[in-house]
């Protein structure tokens, strides 16, 4: 989250997201889809972020592509073939989301092992900021 954002999130809401942040967080910058609904629809993303904790996505545009999502019914996070968590909606900044994944950090780690080199989260340290 930006500091002008979270600076207005403390002001208008009371919370600092910034100090929420409990894994180190690594660029993203992939493809992705928000799966959601009893039917399984498909909303395409584009993942900013990731660590062992969550992801930060950014909604398609057009109708279809993340548009029309209802948020609150959000079930699963897509990146590559093979990796596929479950997750949260904590925050929403249209188009801009934030999800909390819902399996155990070390078990997301380990997954995320499978995405290119410079998106990897090697292990569940702690953000130090």
């Amino acid at each position: 989250m930006s500091a002008k954002r979270n600076s207005y999130m403390i002001e208008k809401v009371g919370i600092d997201y910034q100090e929420r942040r409990s894994y180190k967080r690594a660029p993203g910058m992939l493809a992705g889809c928000l799966i959601y609904g009893d039917d399984g629809r498909l909303a395409d993303c584009v993942l900013l972020n990731i660590s062992a904790g969550g992801a930060t996505v950014k909604l398609g545009k057009t109708p279809g592509d993340g548009e029309g999502v209802n948020l609150r019914l959000v079930q699963r996070l897509k990146i590559a073939a093979a990796i596929d968590f479950p997750v949260e909606v904590v925050w929403q900044d249209r188009p801009v989301v934030g999800l909390r994944f819902l399996n155990d950090p070390y078990e997301v780690a380990g997954a995320l092992k499978e995405l290119p080199e410079w998106v990897r989260v090697d292990d569940v340290e702690r953000d130090a900021d």
